[in-house]
């Protein structure tokens, strides 16, 4: 039988689909595909895993890039990139499930063509899946300048609004938007507006979970050209406490990480620096908040002779210091070298956060963290084989499932195409394989027909209890190479055919903490098999083993089996 690994927290799910050559389990997904079947997968940790191009897209004209990304509450994601088909550019997204695999054709998210280079588009998910995505574009007239638009689409990528501009008529100019969403679907989104002379401004405005305005913008702060206002980031809690940080040149030194927060209530706090040791110089900052308002700040630090390093500084909801500042990354010897836009995402539930970087030998690599800082494990590397990746992006669902998504250029190509990857999550929970013979038949022909029934389930402790929520729980069923299993029924399930007469079935519901002291498990709904055994087949063995996304703490009741006759 083809082995699962036991898993540790952080691992990328490549290692934890680690079946010899089972195609379906792949979690290093080139996006934009419309995948008939799944990616291929290696038996090695850390191996790439997939490196196709989208099968929706001309390989010798597609070109995806300034990727990012976002997770639900139970780890659905969206990826959203630029799209440069030809002479017509638009934002493309592609929905995955909880086990991180495409559903869906890619949804085209721009109404008009995209002009301009430099849109960086953004996206942000309700706990139960909506999503909007903001972007900033160029008009399309001679001289034409750039504006913030956003477009909102339900849990199903079903389309809300067009898009629409977000920053007032008469701005002459704006970019640089951000998005942060409550559980809720409620949102707010800032950026930055240029006016003549130099000036800037930052703003601030609030949206309910249809996308109705919610007042007017705030102005959060503003500058001029010398000051270097740039880099505006957001997040918020499930309060609709939000935070915003940006980088400024405020002592005519150089630029240093600020922030303001904006109350539920519309009150605005004074202005804070939160970087405390200098120098910074172009910290490039990044945020992440739970739904309490614990957050993460980090930011590039520059030391002259240690050079480019990642620093963070926790705060609490109140918006105060926890502790002192943080460095998350160093310099490393060659040739991974310097770390270099980071980005952060956050577990809502936890506070346990995640962080990517791009080093300087080309590669992206991800490090997982507790709520009180604290390292889990040492920093992977996400991106595999090409080493010509940019435009990091990471998230998170709500306990800790982690998708790391990047625009890498296609080897012997001249255009770069969107990846993405996934890794274990940190809250450990504890799956359980339950197999069950139903019914024996004989057919006139002398075959044995047998239908077994499969469930997992989710056991709970009391460590995690109304914590964990395992999500992407996958199931291999193999047998002996003259029985071929196959799917009669299972609500939730998607079952395709594996190597070595296998199959291999994706469970899309999440098992939720709901398990009592009585009846401590959660199962899936049924799944039930059918297997042809020849005449002259004395018997056969039909074995089960399954993995979710999270940590698994006990890896003995991973696999079932049943003796068949």
């Amino acid at each position: 039988m083809q082995r699962l690994q036991h898993v540790p927290a952080g691992t990328p799910r490549s290692t934890l689909h680690g079946f010899a050559g089972l195609r379906s389990l792949c979690l290093l997904v080139s996006l934009g595909s419309a995948l008939a079947g799944p990616a291929c997968a290696t038996n090695s940790a850390g191996a790439a895993v997939f490196d196709a191009h989208a099968a929706d897209l001309q390989a010798d004209t597609a070109l995806q890039e300034q990727v990012a990304n976002a997770m639900d509450a139970e780890g659905r994601s969206v990826t959203v990139w630029l799209d440069r088909r030809g002479r017509s550019h638009h934002l493309r997204l592609q929905r995955h499930d909880a086990a991180g695999l495409p559903y869906g054709e890619p949804i085209q998210v721009s109404n008009t063509a995209i002009v301009g280079s430099y849109v960086y588009p953004q996206v942000a998910m309700s706990a139960d899946g909506a999503f909007t995505v903001v972007w900033t574009q160029t008009e399309s007239w001679l001289g034409g300048m750039p504006h913030v638009f956003r477009r909102s689409f339900n849990r199903h990528g079903q389309a809300l609004t067009y898009e629409q501009r977000v920053d007032p008529p008469g701005t002459p100019e704006a970019s640089s938007a951000q998005i942060a969403m409550r559980s809720d679907g409620s949102h707010s989104i800032v950026w930055l507006s240029y006016f003549g002379g130099g000036q800037r401004a930052l703003y601030l405005a609030g949206f309910d979970a249809n996308g109705t305005p919610l007042g007017t913008p705030q102005l959060i702060t503003s500058g001029t050209s010398a000051t270097q206002l740039t880099w505006p980031r957001l997040a918020m809690d499930d309060a609709g406490n939000a935070m915003v940080v940006w980088s400024e040149n405020r002592s005519g030194a150089m630029e240093e990480v600020w922030m303001r927060r904006r109350l539920a209530n519309g009150t605005l706090t004074p202005i804070t620096r939160v970087n405390t040791i200098a120098p910074v110089t172009v910290p490039r900052p990044d945020l992440a908040m739970d739904a309490a308002g614990n957050a993460v700040v980090l930011w590039q630090q520059y030391h002259r002779t240690m050079g480019l390093r990642i620093a963070a500084q926790r705060l609490l909801p109140s918006g105060a210091f926890a502790g002192s500042e943080m460095l998350l990354a160093l310099r490393e010897s060659y040739p991974k070298g310097e770390p270099a836009h980071a980005n952060i995402a956050m577990a809502r539930h936890t506070g346990d956060f995640a962080t990517v970087w791009r080093r300087a030998d080309g590669h992206i690599y991800v490090r997982h963290f507790g709520a009180n800082g604290t390292p889990i494990g040492p920093e992977q590397r996400s991106s595999q084989g090409n080493a010509q990746t940019d435009y990091p992006d990471v998230a998170m669902d709500a306990d800790g499932d982690t998708q790391v998504a990047w625009q890498s250029v296609v080897p012997a190509q001249s255009y770069t195409h969107a990846f993405q990857r996934r890794f274990a999550g940190l809250a450990p929970l504890d799956v359980r394989a339950r197999l069950q013979h139903m019914s024996r038949n004989e057919t006139a022909s002398g075959l044995r027909i047998h239908e077994v029934e499969l469930r997992g389930s989710l056991i709970h402790q009391a460590s995690t209890s109304g914590r964990g929520v395992a999500t992407g729980l996958i199931a291999l069923i193999d047998t002996t190479d003259a029985v071929v299993p196959r799917m009669i029924s299972g609500e939730g399930w998607i079952c395709t055919p594996a190597p070595a007469n296998a199959l291999s079935c994706a469970y899309l519901p999440s098992l939720w903490p709901l398990g009592t002291a009585v009846d401590p498990e959660t199962p899936t709904r049924p799944l039930r098999l059918e297997l042809q055994m020849p005449a002259e087949l004395a018997q056969t063995q039909v074995r089960v083993r399954i993995g979710v996304n999270q940590f698994d703490a006990s890896a003995l009741n991973d696999q079932a089996s049943l003796q068949l006759q």
